[in-house]
C-alpha cells in the first residue's frame, strides 16, 4: 500500500526491499519472466486496440494468454514463463458471427447497445 498526501503518488516505487524481507511466496523481480508480442485480429473498427504488448514481470509458469473484442474473447493459447527470460507469444483471432440474421450493436460481448434509452 503507498499513501500520499499531494496528489496521485507515482508509479515508480521501489519495492527492491521486499526481497530481503523472506515473505513466503514472494518472487523477486530477477525470479520473473515476462511475455511480449503482438495481437491481432480483431475488428478494425475498436480503435482502441494495442497490438503490440509486453506483461509486467510474472512469476515463473504455465499461463492461459486470452484475446478479447471488448469483453468477448476471441482467442486463447498457453504461454510458459521463465525466470530471468522474456518470451515471445503472439495471438490471433477473431469473431465468428456466422451468418447475421438480425443484430444489433457490436460483437464485442456487452449489454451496451442493448439499453433502453428511457
Amino acid at each position: 500500500m503507498y499513501f500520499s498526501r499531494s496528489g496521485t503518488p507515482s508509479t515508480d516505487i521501489d519495492t527492491s526491499f521486499f526481497a530481503n524481507l523472506d515473505i513466503k511466496g514472494y518472487v523477486a523481480t530477477d525470479g520473473r519472466g515476462t511475455v511480449s508480442g503482438t495481437a491481432s485480429g480483431a475488428d478494425s473498427s475498436f480503435k482502441w486496440v494495442v497490438h503490440c504488448f509486453t506483461s509486467p514481470a510474472m512469476k515463473p509458469g504455465d499461463y492461459t494468454m486470452v484475446y478479447y473484442q471488448g469483453e468477448y474473447k476471441v482467442a486463447e493459447t498457453s504461454v510458459s514463463v521463465t525466470a530471468g527470460s522474456s518470451t515471445s507469444k503472439d495471438i490471433s483471432g477473431s469473431v465468428e458471427t456466422g451468418d447475421t440474421i438480425f443484430k444489433i450493436g457490436d460483437w464485442d460481448g456487452t449489454y451496451v447497445s442493448y439499453s433502453n434509452p428511457c
